[in-house]
């Protein structure tokens, strides 16, 4: 499974409006993707923090500088899918698997209990128990 670059670098804006929104304490629709980051108040001590969370989200290194040279969500994204298109494709695609295989193993132990809540109500229907009681 190979992600398009257009998901990639939707991905990657994604991640940097989240994480300016979330530093900012703004809600997601009030930041522009061609938008400034500079018209939003993000001021260079501010850009130091975002690039570092930004890191972390997307486990790889950036220049502090980057956020100056690409002043908005969609040029950094463009630069950075360009710069580490593979890292960023094989580290989405990851958090794509797993994400999937969480919500999977959530699904089957939903179908699990859900059997096993059936399967107890059946064995105290042929005892004739009492299965509800008083509210």
């Amino acid at each position: 499974m190979i992600l398009s670059d257009n998901s990639v670098i939707n991905k990657v804006e994604e991640i940097i409006t989240q994480c300016i929104s979330s530093f900012l304490q703004i809600n997601v629709t009030k930041t522009s993707a061609d938008g400034n980051f500079f018209s939003l108040g993000i001021d260079s001590l501010k850009s130091i923090e975002i690039i570092e969370s930004l890191e972390k989200k997307l486990n790889i290194s950036i220049y502090p500088t980057l956020i100056f040279e690409y002043p908005t969500i969609t040029e950094l994204s463009e630069y950075l899918v360009e710069k580490y298109q593979m890292e960023l494709q094989d580290g989405l695609l990851v958090n794509t698997i797993e994400r999937k295989n969480s919500e999977r193993t959530l699904n089957i132990n939903k179908d699990t209990e859900s059997k096993s809540n059936s399967q107890a109500y059946q064995v105290n229907l042929k005892n004739n128990q009492r299965v509800i009681g008083e509210l």
